[in-house]
């Protein structure tokens, strides 16, 4: 009995000393009491003045990755939000360089680590800083990233997909891509996908300009199929008819009226308002050769849109050292400024695909980022015996027949189709 009585007082004297808080030898770190003399505010500063002196937006934006106006003003709207107080004890680090630090480390993906470096910031406040700052910015741009809620913005999407991609009544092209993070404690197999690694799930819808619509960012890995589109609320809006879409049109030179619709590919449903190329390989020429390169096509909008946001933002170039939660934020916080940098012009043309006269492709220069870098993978292939259709007037089959008959038509092919 006096052994057992001995272990137990061992035990609780080992717990009680592990319950200990142990005192800290320094309440700051050397290295970083520095900060107030490598301050980045100041380093943004020299890199404006010698914006000034070259007359061009060239080292800044090296740095920051935007320009000297752009971080101004999104330091302007964010800046209140993460604004902290000095202490007694300490000067609160600046809504600058705590913008810059998460800027950086979106674009670069560095670890924590090497921004404590640059920044004279410890890893452990970097882990509250980045979250804290990327909800600000959803914040602070929320009107960048917004679905039609009108008829009328509808239809300017769907004019958009005409003009540009010859595709009549698309208002929108919608993919998935799997988010690679490392796996989180306690979560069993939640997050881990058909590629055999943990992930979250990004769903998007863009329009024809290479902008975000919707984002729908923190589905479990594990989620198959059309799974992720279903647990979407642009699946229930559809489904409910919230989305005030407009009323059916006929195809350009063609008598029936036709309901606008999504593009989408294998991953999605074919349903009424949600439209794909059909299955399997067809003849160079034919009927449905052509309409599944006519929607590939619209389609290549979305795929272009994910291929610069890799490139832009390299923190996606590897596995996400985050919780779901903060991941999902993270996310959320690059598709806005992709929007953001979008609007104000920054990403130039030439770094999508373009066509020529004769249909050819000249690829957009995010193809020429190494594909290891790029660890977006595609949702699974969606089997339509599980479709979620509700009733409808139409079937998705006439809808496509239809579509075929105006790509086949004077009105609407297009010279180079019969060669792809």
């Amino acid at each position: 009995m006096d052994t057992d009585a001995d272990l137990i007082i061992a035990a609780c004297g080992i717990i009680l000393a592990g319950s200990l808080k142990r005192k800290r030898q320094c309440w700051v770190r050397p290295s970083l009491m520095s900060r107030s003399r490598y301050s980045n505010s100041d380093r943004i500063k020299d890199l404006r003045t010698d914006d000034l002196i070259v007359k061009r937006p060239l080292h800044f934006k090296t740095f920051m990755s935007l320009t000297f106006t752009d971080f101004e003003y999104l330091l302007s709207i964010v800046g209140p939000t993460i604004v902290k107080k000095n202490t007694n004890y300490r000067s609160a680090i600046s809504p600058t360089d705590r913008l810059s630090l998460t800027l950086k480390y979106l674009t670069t993906g560095d670890s924590f680590n090497s921004l404590c470096d640059t920044f004279k910031v410890s890893p452990q406040l970097i882990s509250y800083i980045i979250p804290e700052v990327c909800q600000a910015i959803v914040d602070g741009l929320s009107d960048y990233v917004k679905i039609p809620r009108t008829s009328n913005e509808w239809t300017k999407v769907a004019d958009g997909y005409l003009s540009r991609w010859n595709v009549p009544n698309c208002v929108g092209s919608m993919d998935g891509k799997h988010i690679r993070i490392e796996c989180p404690a306690r979560s069993g197999s939640d997050y881990f996908n058909y590629k055999m690694y943990f992930s979250i799930v990004l769903f998007a819808l863009v329009d024809a300009d290479y902008k975000f619509l919707y984002a729908n960012v923190g589905c479990q890995g594990r989620i198959s199929d059309g799974g992720v589109f279903a647990n979407s609320s642009l699946c229930r809006m559809l489904y409910n008819n919230d989305l005030n879409l407009p009323d059916k049109k006929p195809l350009p030179g063609r008598i029936m009226p036709v309901p606008y619709f999504f593009l989408g590919d294998d991953a999605f449903p074919l349903q009424t308002n949600i439209l794909k190329p059909y299955d399997g390989n067809h003849a160079k020429g034919s009927p449905k050769r052509v309409y599944n390169y006519r929607m590939c096509r619209g389609r290549r909008v979305v795929e272009n849109v994910f291929g610069q946001l890799t490139k832009q933002f390299k923190i996606f170039n590897k596995p996400i050292q985050l919780n779901p939660q903060k991941v999902t934020i993270v996310t959320l916080a690059c598709i806005h400024l992709f929007n953001y940098v979008k609007r104000h012009g920054i990403i130039q043309q030439n770094e999508y695909d373009t066509e020529n006269s004769r249909g050819e492709i000249n690829p957009g220069d995010w193809r020429r980022e190494p594909r290891e870098n790029n660890l977006f993978a595609d949702l699974p292939r969606q089997d339509n015996t599980h479709s979620l259709e509700v009733t409808r007037t139409q079937s998705p089959e006439v809808i496509r027949t239809e579509l075929v008959q105006y790509f086949l038509s004077d009105v609407g092919r297009l010279p180079w189709q019969n060669d792809q």
